[in-house]
Formats: structure tokens, sequence, C-alpha cells
């Protein structure tokens, strides 16, 4: 459901993390792991986590890209501390 409603709105990847488990029902691999390989490993522009599950927040900005300027990264680290500390 949530994957049709994702695509609606422009959606190209999906990943259930249920999907990526290993045999033992582990987590093979971070999502924000996965959000690289699917790029090429390099990140993606912009990522949305909506749950404020504080290992999901560390999970979306790792899966973003690594810009030339490093405040951008730095405010938004300061900006989710503040929102949920």
């Amino acid at each position: 459901m949530k994957k049709d409603k994702g695509e609606v709105f422009g959606m190209t990847h999906f990943i259930n993390p249920d999907d990526h488990k290993s045999s033992d029902g582990t987590d093979s691999k971070s999502i924000s792991a996965m959000v690289k390989d699917l790029t090429g490993g390099a990140g993606v522009d912009y990522c949305f986590e909506c749950s404020g599950v504080p290992n999901l927040i560390n999970q979306a900005l790792e899966a973003t890209k690594v810009v030339m300027n490093p405040c951008h990264r730095i405010i938004d680290k300061i900006t989710i501390a503040h929102a949920h500390g």
C-alpha cells in the first residue's frame, strides 16, 4: 500500500527492509547501504523519514549525498537534533 501511494507521487524505488533479511532473520544491510547500492554509492539528493525513530533518522542522513558545502549536513543534523531533543 505504501509503495502504491509513493508511486503516485513519482517514487521510483522502494525498499522494504523485510525483503532484505538474511536466512537467520537479521538485517543483511543497513537501509542507507541499500540506498547507496541503488545510486552507485552516491546517495540520494533528498530523503524523507517520517516516523521519528532516531535510528531511522540517522539512516536517512547517511543515505543522502555528501555535498561540497559541509554546512549543509551540519544544519540538517542540528535541525533534526532540535526537532527531537
